[in-house]
């Protein structure tokens, strides 16, 4: 079954968003996600450069930090992993 890192789940506190090995949410400034943290990407945010798809050779700005319909951006919140 496929989940999606930005379901905010029953609880708000997004369970399947990428996170180190303390529990805390994983962020890239990068739009390609390396490198991986405990085996996966990291969510890209911030504004990237785009080439436009209209094949201009354009360089664009665009925001891919992920945001709420409100428009605020999504921090998920540290969850402490299970003591061992």
């Amino acid at each position: 079954m496929a989940v999606d890192a930005l379901d905010p789940g029953p609880d708000g506190t997004y369970p399947y968003f990428p996170r180190d090995a303390k529990g805390r949410p994983v962020w890239s400034d990068s739009p390609t996600g390396l490198p991986l943290v405990n085996g996966g990407a990291p969510m890209p945010r911030g504004v990237q450069p785009m080439r436009d798809p209209m094949n201009s050779g354009r360089l664009l700005a665009v925001d891919v930090t992920p945001r709420h319909r409100n428009g605020e951006p999504i921090n998920p919140p540290v969850i402490p992993p299970a003591p061992e």
